[in-house]
């Protein structure tokens, strides 16, 4: 967006959102799993994000066959998720930190 300056615009080279195998295979799964598990399992709000962890780039790295199979996710509410992303994921420009 316009309004980021250059020197904290992290995502200017960063893969489109299908680029990173998050396309309508993943939409599909992801809403299948949510409608499965229904509460965020950090703090029992209605999930609305099925989260990879460890991280689906780990899990690819790791060798992992299928990164979005059912025993890697998790069922969180936004605002969990966008924590976890920030805080263990290396999200939003942060370093990444172990579990």
């Amino acid at each position: 967006p316009r309004w980021r300056c250059p020197a904290h615009d992290y995502d200017a080279n960063r893969p489109s959102v299908a680029e990173r195998g998050y396309g309508a295979t993943w939409k599909k799964r992801a809403a299948a799993f949510l409608a499965k598990h229904r509460k965020c399992e950090d703090c029992g709000a209605p999930s609305t994000d099925a989260d990879h962890d460890p991280s689906r780039r780990e899990l690819i790295a790791a060798g992992v066959d299928d990164p979005d199979d059912e025993r890697w996710l998790h069922a969180r509410c936004h605002r969990c998720h966008s924590r976890k992303t920030a805080t263990r994921d290396g999200g939003f420009g942060r370093a990444r930190r172990p579990a």
